[in-house]
C-alpha cells in the first residue's frame, strides 16, 4: 500500500495511543490512589470506578478527540454579513477585482514528515499489530473451550440446585435465569454467556457442599449476571487487548476483578443469613480445590467465585467492614468515603475525555499564546463584546465566558477611512449564570465570590471589509507578548498575508485582542481558515476554521 494511503490511519494510531498512554494511565493511578485511601468505600462503587476507567479508555484509544460538553457557553464562530453593495454597481466591481488580485501568494503548510520517522512508525505499529493479534488468538482458543465445555455439560441432577438458582434468580431480580450444568473439567463455580447464561459447576460439586453452602455460591454468581460483569469483563479484555503494552492496564484488570468479586461477595452475604463466617469458609474451600484444579479450566471465559490466595485478604478485609455496617458510626464513616470517592472521581475521569471549556473551529497549535476565541464579521461595523463571570470557592476557579455581537455607529461624512473605539468596565456581584450557582452554594451555608468583567472593542471602516477579531489568553504570557502574523489561507492551502489592524490589551480580562481587517472583502463562497504565526519564529501558532466568508 503506498505511504500515502497509510499515512492518515498511522497518524490516527499514533495519536489513539499516545492520548491512552497518558490520559489512561493517569486515570488509573487516580482511582488505584482513591482505592488506596479510602479503604472503607462500598465494594459495587468501587467496582463502579474502574469500570468508567475502562470506559475512558476504550473512548481514548476509539474515539478521535475530546467529547465536547458544552456545559458553559463556549465562543463559536459567528459570521455577521452586512448589506451587500449590488451586482452592478462599482463598489461590487471594486471588490471582485479585489477577490481576483488575491490569488495564491505562497503555500504554508508545513512540510511533509521524513521517510525516517514514517519507517519507524512503521516498524511500532506492526509490532503492535502482532502482539494484538497474539492476545485476539488466546481469546478465540478460551472462547471456543468454553463453547464446548457448555456443550459437553450435563444438567445437575439435584432438584436442591434448580430450587435454589429460581428462587435466587426471581428474588435477585435476574433477567433470564441461567441454566445450571456440570462438568468434570471445571474446577470450581463460574458464570458463562452474554446472552444465554451459564453457571458452571464441578462434577463433584453437589457431593461435596451442603444446601446452604450451594445457596451462598449461587447467589454469588447470581450477582455476576445481575451486575452484567460478564459484559463489562469483555470490554477489559477488548482494552487489554489494544493496550497489551501499558503495564498499568494490567495493573487495572486484576483491581478491576477484584472489585467485582467484593461486591458480588457483599451482596451474596446480604441475601443469606449463613453469616460472613460460612461464606468465608465456603470461599476458602472453594479457593483451595481451584487451586488444585487443572490449567485447562481455568482459561474459561467466564468469572468465578474464587481467585488467588491474595485476593482472598482483601475480600475478607471487605467482608469484615460489612459486618461493622451495623453501627451507626461505621455506617457514616463508609457513607462519608463513597461520596468522597465519587466526587473524586467525578472531577479527574473526565480529564482528557470531555472537553467542558473549548474554543469551536480552534485547532492551538503553540500552548504558549493560547486562543480563547475569535469572532468574524463583515460588513463596514466591527464590533467585539465580551463577558466574563468567575467564581471562586474553596481554591477552584469557574469561568463563563460570552460573546455578544454589539453594535456600532456607521461612519458619518468628514470621519477619517478607519477608527476604533475601546471600553473596559468591570463589576462585582452576581452574574446571571455564575450566578445561580453562587445563590445554590450560599444556600448551604458556603460563602462564593463572584466576579464580573467585560470589555467592548470596536472597528469602523468606511467600505464593506471582512475583520476577524481574535482573543488571546495572558495569563501564558505575563511577560508580555509576541508580535502574530496571520495568513488567510482557502481550502487549497493557498494563502495570503494579512496586515494588522489593531492590537490592544484588555486589561480586566486578562486578554489581548488583535484584528485584522481584510478590505474589500472577498466576494466568494470558499471556506477560509485563518494561520498564525510568530513573526520571529515563523513557527505556527493556531489554524482558526472561519467557515465561509
Amino acid at each position: 500500500m503506498p505511504w500515502a494511503l497509510t499515512e492518515p490511519w498511522l497518524e490516527f494510531w499514533m495519536h489513539s495511543m499516545h492520548r491512552a498512554s497518558l490520559l489512561g494511565g493517569f486515570a488509573i493511578v487516580c482511582v488505584w490512589t482513591i482505592c488506596r485511601l479510602l479503604p472503607r468505600m462500598s465494594p459495587a462503587v468501587r467496582s463502579w470506578l474502574w469500570r468508567l476507567v475502562y470506559v475512558k479508555l476504550a473512548l481514548l484509544v476509539f474515539w478521535p478527540g475530546p467529547i465536547v460538553v458544552p456545559l458553559l457557553p463556549a465562543p463559536a464562530v459567528r459570521i455577521e454579513r452586512a448589506r451587500l453593495p449590488s451586482v452592478g454597481s462599482a463598489d461590487a466591481q471594486e471588490s471582485s477585482a479585489s477577490a481576483n488580485a488575491m490569488l495564491p501568494v505562497r503555500d504554508l503548510l508545513p512540510a511533509s514528515a521524513p521517510l525516517g520517522s514514517a519507517s519507524v512508525e512503521l516498524i511500532l505499529f506492526a509490532a503492535w499489530l502482532s502482539g494484538v493479534l497474539v492476545i485476539l488468538a488466546q481469546y478465540r482458543r478460551s472462547i471456543v473451550l468454553t463453547r464446548t465445555l457448555v456443550r459437553q455439560s450435563r444438567p445437575i441432577a439435584d432438584p436442591r440446585f434448580g430450587q435454589e438458582g429460581t428462587a435466587l434468580s426471581i428474588g435477585g431480580r435476574v433477567q433470564r435465569i441461567p441454566r445450571l450444568l456440570s462438568h468434570a473439567n471445571v474446577s470450581g463455580p463460574q458464570a458463562v454467556g452474554l446472552l444465554n447464561p451459564v453457571v458452571l459447576f464441578p462434577s463433584s460439586f453437589p457431593d461435596q457442599y451442603s444446601v446452604p453452602e450451594v445457596r451462598m455460591v449461587l447467589a454469588h454468581e447470581l450477582a455476576h449476571l445481575r451486575r452484567h460483569d460478564l459484559l463489562w469483563a469483555w470490554l477489559r479484555r477488548l482494552v487489554k487487548a489494544v493496550m497489551f503494552f501499558h503495564p498499568l492496564v494490567w495493573l487495572a484488570d486484576g483491581q478491576a476483578a477484584l472489585a467485582e468479586e467484593m461486591a458480588c461477595d457483599e451482596a451474596a452475604v446480604k441475601k443469606e443469613t449463613g453469616g460472613i463466617g460460612a461464606y468465608a469458609s465456603t470461599l476458602v474451600k472453594i479457593t483451595g480445590q481451584a487451586l488444585r484444579g487443572t490449567v485447562r479450566a481455568r482459561t474459561l471465559h467466564g468469572l468465578g467465585m474464587s481467585r488467588s490466595c491474595r485476593a482472598l485478604a482483601s475480600r475478607f478485609r471487605a467482608l469484615e467492614q460489612a459486618l461493622e455496617m451495623n453501627s451507626g458510626f461505621r455506617c457514616s464513616r463508609r457513607r462519608r468515603a463513597t461520596l468522597l470517592a465519587c466526587l473524586a472521581a467525578a472531577a479527574l475521569l473526565p480529564l482528557g475525555v470531555l472537553s467542558l471549556f473549548h474554543n469551536s473551529g480552534v485547532r492551538q497549535i503553540d500552548p504558549r499564546y493560547p486562543v480563547r476565541g475569535f469572532k468574524v464579521s463583515r460588513g463596514q461595523s466591527h464590533v467585539l463584546s465580551v463577558k466574563r463571570e468567575v467564581l471562586h470557592f474553596a481554591g477552584l476557579r469557574f469561568t463563563r465566558i460570552s460573546e455578544d455581537s454589539g453594535t456600532a455607529r456607521p461612519p458619518v461624512a468628514g470621519e477619517a477611512v478607519t477608527s476604533s473605539s475601546t471600553s473596559w468596565n468591570t463589576a462585582s456581584g452576581f452574574a446571571p449564570g455564575v450566578g445561580t450557582s453562587a445563590r445554590w452554594l450560599q444556600s448551604l451555608g458556603l460563602r462564593p465570590k463572584v466576579d464580573a468583567s467585560a470589555y467592548r472593542s470596536a472597528v469602523r471602516t468606511a467600505a464593506e471589509s471582512c475583520a476577524v477579531m481574535v482573543r488571546f489568553d495572558l495569563s501564558a504570557q505575563p511577560g508580555g507578548f509576541s508580535e502574530i502574523d496571520a495568513y488567510l489561507e482557502d481550502d487549497h492551502g493557498e494563502a495570503i498575508p494579512l496586515i494588522l489592524e489593531r492590537s490592544e490589551f484588555a486589561l480586566p480580562a486578562e486578554e489581548c485582542v488583535k484584528c485584522w481587517v481584510i478590505d474589500p472583502a472577498p466576494i466568494t463562497r470558499a471556506k477560509f481558515s485563518l494561520r498564525l504565526k510568530l513573526a520571529g519564529e515563523g513557527t505556527d501558532v493556531a489554524l482558526l476554521r472561519l467557515s465561509e466568508l
